[in-house]
């Protein structure tokens, strides 16, 4: 194939013309669950006290650090929650990011 037959033959397949419509970001407010519930409406949906969660955050949150700021990456405790959570209910992610509101 001649390179004029393909450069011709790639401009036509070429999409680079067509505006791609793309989603506005959306920033959802990340009351944390935390703060949000009380020790029985927390335990009631995360399986774990809120002192429970202290103690395994104290032992592995330093590997659970965010190490940017960019982009609002999760805390390491808004980290642990859904993991729990996802433990404890088998829920999909889209799931456990609406409730976790993430």
């Amino acid at each position: 194939m001649s390179v004029s037959l393909m450069l011709t033959s790639s401009r036509f397949s070429d999409d680079s013309d067509v505006p791609v419509p793309r989603r506005p970001r959306v920033f959802r407010d990340r009351s944390d669950p935390f703060d949000r519930y009380d020790d029985i409406d927390f335990k009631q949906r995360d399986r774990f006290s809120k002192n429970s969660l202290v103690e395994i955050l104290n032992q592995i949150g330093d590997r659970l650090d965010p190490v940017t700021n960019l982009n609002r990456a999760l805390s390491s405790r808004e980290q642990l929650l859904i993991c729990l959570r996802f433990y404890a209910t088998g829920a999909f992610q889209q799931l456990i990011g609406d409730s976790v509101l993430v």
